[in-house]
């Protein structure tokens, strides 16, 4: 009897081959998936380090924050309101980088708060519950809930 020689692969072991790719792109995908979220929040981490210095200057130059937008300070609210009406509005430099921090969405689950002699800005990242806030004292830091004042808690 001769022997036949054995060409190709049988169902079984391309099958096998098959499991074993769609197990490593879903382990790969879970990993890059977080590598994202992490990206995202270091972004938005260093977009606000812009926005202090944006409102620091125009402090400097005003002597004040602003005046507060009446009625606007829940949370929820859309960029550029919650905050001082010429600081943080349509106008004001810290509306622009509130824009590119979350582009062509509302400021959503975040708050942003001002009386004019204060402010604080709590910004919500990519894991539930944690916030990036930042305030007129000169906090930087991660939270896990939304400010009530116009400081960090």
């Amino acid at each position: 009897m001769e022997n036949k020689a054995r060409k190709g692969f049988t169902l079984i072991e391309l099958l096998l081959v098959m499991a074993v790719i769609g197990i490593l792109s879903a382990i790969v995908t879970v990993y890059l998936n977080q590598a994202r979220g992490k990206g995202a929040d270091a972004k938005v981490k260093s977009q606000v380090v812009q926005l202090r210095s944006a409102i620091e200057i125009y402090y400097i130059n005003n002597i004040n924050y602003g005046l507060p937008v009446a009625g606007t300070e829940a949370a929820g609210t859309s960029v550029g309101y919650g905050c001082a009406s010429n600081m943080f509005g349509s106008t004001g430099i810290g509306s622009y980088l509130l824009k590119d921090i979350y582009p062509g969405v509302a400021f959503l689950n975040s708050k942003c708060t001002s009386n004019g002699t204060d402010y604080a800005i709590s910004i919500k990242l990519n894991n539930p519950g944690e916030y990036w806030c930042i305030d007129s004292l000169g906090s930087s830091k991660l939270t896990t809930a939304i400010h009530t004042t116009n400081k960090c808690p």
